[in-house]
């Protein structure tokens, strides 16, 4: 073909000649696919099957097209007209083997342009290490307000009581124990159950709080199971003979013991004392200002304001199950100082400060932040600490502080943050770990609140090594409810200054009170006395109408002969009242001495046979004129 000739498009080359048929007789070859052989005897035309096997219809099978002939050099060639109603000897008018990919070419330029712009928003943006700071210190800011927003809501929710459970195992080379615990509530009463092992033993305790008819304290019950081998476990006989004594009983601790207790270890205490607390609303409002103020200077990588900077960039690591950015964080001192100003300044304009001045707490407060400055100048470039931002969740997964002061300070730490996850459930945790060249410890605290179903749940573990290796976890969960429960007082309550008495003690609670607070008045410490000893007299009589079915005349009881036969765990100090110092009772109550009313079943005087004495009153006088009288239990 002339080169300068004019042609747009080339045709194929001239296929080549067909092989001749082979000779009659020989082996046919295999058809091809779609092809059906002819049968002997028939013919094929194009289009029509005749002979024995013909049946009726077109066979549609494309006719042959004619070869191309070849053009002459200097001939242009010529295409095949279409013949006008007959499509099937059309050919395209492109060549075979040529089609367009202008469609696909634009396709995949979009699918690059597309991937490039997503891989440079990825490395470029999303997984830039200062993006990643800066969201996730962001999103943990916002996280602590929904925190106090959740917190200020549930506050105003009137629940009727609440429910607990939990379990507890420790274990050490020489000693196992495990047990669980359960409780609940109806706001006024409350009641808790535990389960302890012991080696091959179990103690099962009940714990229930009574609201009581007067006064601001609870009436409490105390009842243990399985305690009777406790003594000689320890190996005391006198308190083995007392815990079997009281195995599976019920213990009472008076309210008015625990009011002395509490007005000892307060005396200006008031009986309203809840009126001297903050309302939620002061609250609330502070932790708000709090948040506001951190917003502006921790949970941020503003370079005017934040606390924080980066002095060294590790990249992403796989931690604890996330995929975070490591970085190593320095303080900076004067951002520090002007972040407790602020936090100050906040305190002083929320709804708290009110309350401050009404209990002259403001130069306490006003101190505690002169504190802080103080440490702050002792800031140095050193006091780093160790930062990982969850990549996934832009929260900041945890701080780690190192001590410094340790042989080998990667290895001496404490960890503090929230090991999130997505969903309702929001762990908070502080760990940490103390190692040397002979032990290690390791703790781990989390406390986990979950929004969905309001409660909160608390896990203890932790594994120490060394001359006393141990281990042990403890496991509560803990959520508000309103379901009504009914917890009421037991009968039959062994008043606890009987168990005193009866193991020497019953001086114990007198020098609590006094403990508990050296200059309380004396009248709290006095009536803690009086509570006290007519409490362990009372021990001492049911121990005796136990053994002889009776109990004694006033005659016997004042007869410190009778006494040290009848009564050798009685303490004569549990018979003197403390502004008194006789040792004997009075038939009828008074001041400064103790009252032993004793009758029998008819109420009639018994003193003429005190085989016949079947109730009794014990009376003592208060430092305020009022009495506290105990009876007879049978």
């Amino acid at each position: 073909m002339d080169p300068n000739t004019n042609n747009p498009e080339q045709l194929p080359p001239t296929p080549p000649i067909p092989p001749p048929q082979p000779p009659v007789g020989s082996q046919p070859s295999a058809p091809a696919p779609g092809f059906t052989q002819p049968m002997p005897g028939q013919t094929i035309s194009p289009g029509t099957v005749s002979g024995p096997a013909a049946v009726s219809g077109s066979f549609n099978t494309p006719p042959l097209a004619p070869a191309p002939v070849a053009p002459s050099p200097n001939q242009q060639p010529v295409l095949p007209t279409p013949d006008a109603g007959n499509t099937s000897n059309q050919l395209p008018l492109t060549p075979p083997g040529r089609r367009s990919f202008k469609p696909l070419i634009l396709i995949l330029v979009l699918i690059l342009v597309l991937s490039g712009s997503a891989a440079a928003y990825y490395f470029g943006y999303y997984m830039n290490s200062s993006v990643i700071l800066s969201q996730s210190l962001s999103d943990t800011g916002k996280g602590y307000n929904s925190l106090i927003n959740y917190f200020d809501s549930q506050s105003k929710v009137s629940y009727t009581g609440s429910t607990g459970q939990g379990s507890y195992s420790i274990k050490t080379d020489s000693f196992t124990t495990d047990g669980s615990l359960s409780f609940n509530s109806n706001g006024e009463n409350s009641d808790a159950t535990i389960d302890v092992g012991y080696g091959t033993g179990r103690v099962k305790g009940e714990v229930r709080t009574v609201k009581a008819a007067s006064g601001t304290e609870p009436d409490v019950y105390i009842k243990a199971s399985g305690i009777s081998g406790l003594g000689s476990l320890l190996g005391s006989p006198e308190l083995s003979s007392a815990l079997n004594q009281y195995d599976g009983k019920w213990l009472q601790v008076d309210h008015t013991l625990l009011e002395n207790l509490s007005n000892a270890s307060n005396p200006t205490a008031s009986l309203t004392q809840n009126e001297n607390l903050p309302s939620r609303d002061q609250v609330v409002d502070e932790l708000q200002a709090f948040g506001n103020v951190s917003q502006q200077y921790v949970f941020t990588t503003n370079k005017d304001k934040s606390v924080t900077t980066v002095v060294k960039k590790y990249g992403v690591e796989s931690v604890d199950g996330h995929k975070a950015y490591h970085y190593t964080m320095a303080l900076d001192k004067s951002h520090v100082k002007q972040y407790i100003s602020a936090q100050q300044a906040a305190l002083k304009n929320s709804k708290l400060d009110a309350w401050l001045k009404k209990n002259n707490l403001e130069a306490d407060v006003d101190s505690s932040f002169k504190d802080m400055q103080s440490s702050a100048d002792k800031i140095k470039s050193s006091d780093t600490f160790e930062l990982w931002a969850d990549v996934k969740t832009r929260l900041v997964y945890k701080v780690r502080i190192n001590d410094k002061t340790a042989k080998n300070p990667a290895a001496n730490y404490v960890d503090i943050g929230l090991n999130y996850k997505g969903g309702p459930s929001y762990p908070f945790f502080i760990s940490g770990q103390t190692k040397d060249s002979s032990s290690s410890t390791n703790v781990n605290l989390v406390v986990t609140l979950d929004s969905k179903t309001n409660s909160a749940g608390l896990k203890v573990d932790f594994k120490s090594t060394g001359d006393v290796p141990s281990s042990g976890t403890v496991n509560f969960t803990f959520k508000p409810t309103n379901s009504v429960q009914t917890i009421s007082a037991p009968t039959g309550a062994v008043p606890l200054s009987q168990v005193l008495s009866q193991l020497g003690l019953s001086d114990l609670l007198t020098q609590a009170v006094s403990s508990a607070n050296p200059t309380a008045s004396s009248g709290n410490a006095k009536d803690a006395k009086r509570q006290s000893d007519i409490q362990a007299l009372q021990t001492q009589l049911e121990a005796f109408f136990s053994q002889n079915g009776y109990y004694p005349n006033l005659a016997d009881i004042n007869n410190a002969t009778w006494r040290q036969t009848n009564m050798q765990s009685l303490d004569s100090n549990s018979l003197q009242d403390p502004d008194s110092s006789s040792k004997t009772l009075a038939a009828t109550p008074a001041a400064k001495v103790y009252a032993y009313k004793v009758t029998n079943s008819s109420g009639g005087s018994c003193e003429s046979d005190d085989t016949s004495c079947a109730k009794y009153a014990l009376t003592a006088t208060l430092s305020n004129g009022t009495t506290d009288v105990v009876n007879n239990l049978d």
